[in-house]
């Protein structure tokens, strides 16, 4: 069994509103009692950790790993979203929807240069249709409603794509503030970002040997790409020998490669197949290798 790992991203400081529950919890996205199913999220392939492309297009994300009933999205309320993009990422677009109704804002992107652009973030009604140039990331089977469904196959739009200005880096998002009252007006609420930046590769290493009962230091493979956490990239390693999975060690190089290593000791002679699952902000990747001790 794979466990993957679902992890939060910086942006993830901005959210201020909880959307998604199970059948049975009453969600108030909408500020009355509609909300967005998990299970209908995961049934549409859209699993905390799992990379997935906007149809249609190079632009690629992944849902955060929140906890059931801690703010999973950003409404329009004039916060600033921390946004570090994949390398080689040209364009920008931000997972959401709206509630109510068809929903037309304005945010602010900062490049790390002090620069700044207006990007329009719109989103089509989630019952509705595509709007705006918006492209349909996610459709659901299906939407909470008090403690019950209902039959609104509620979306998650892509916006139509910001072009990053060459030479320059985006550092965040700032929504607009939206007025009005929620059960009436709406709200946008963004659930993720998305680019056209390159994933997360993992180069497994060559196969290695150990002899019996030493402490054996093993170089487990190579990272690079992706949307690496403020700590960098993360790494589990199962040795292949029924003993615990455990953290490895993951030392990033000033290019931005980062090389996964671990120590371990195999008691008894064997071939011995090691798997190692890499992790950056968005999704990660498994790999592995064969370790043949004597």
């Amino acid at each position: 069994m794979t466990v993957h790992q679902a992890s939060t991203p910086a942006y993830a400081a901005g959210f201020d509103s909880v959307c998604f529950g199970n059948v049975g919890d009453v969600v108030h996205c909408d500020g009355k009692d509609a909300g967005l199913s998990r299970a209908a999220l995961a049934a549409a392939g859209g699993v905390p950790g799992k990379l997935l492309t906007v149809p249609g297009t190079d632009l690629r994300f992944s849902m955060p790993g929140i906890p059931v009933g801690e703010k999973d999205n950003a409404t329009g309320a004039g916060q600033t979203l921390p946004v570090t993009l994949a390398p080689g990422a040209t364009k920008l677009s931000l997972i959401g929807t709206g509630t109510q109704r068809n929903q037309d804002t304005t945010a602010t992107v900062r490049f790390t240069d002090g620069s700044t652009t207006s990007y329009p973030v719109q989103y089509g009604d989630w019952c509705g249709s595509a709007q705006f140039g918006n492209t349909v990331a996610i459709e659901m089977a299906y939407r909470l409603n008090g403690t019950g469904t209902d039959g609104c196959r509620a979306k998650l739009f892509a916006t139509a794509p910001l072009t990053v200005p060459a030479g320059k880096t985006v550092e965040s998002v700032t929504l607009a503030t939206q007025t009005g009252d929620p059960t009436t007006a709406g709200r946008i609420h963004v659930f993720a970002v998305a680019d056209n930046g390159s994933a997360l590769t993992v180069a497994a290493a060559s196969d290695a040997t150990a002899a019996t009962g030493a402490d054996t230091d093993v170089t487990l493979g190579t990272a690079s790409g992706g949307v690496p956490a403020d700590t960098g990239y993360t790494a589990r390693v199962q040795w292949g020998d029924g003993t615990v999975t455990e953290d490895a060690t993951v030392t990033t190089a000033a290019d931005g490669t980062a090389t996964v290593t671990g120590g371990h000791t195999w008691a008894a002679a064997g071939t011995y197949t090691v798997r190692v699952l890499v992790s950056d902000s968005r999704s990660d990747v498994l790999s592995s290798l064969t370790v043949t001790v004597g």
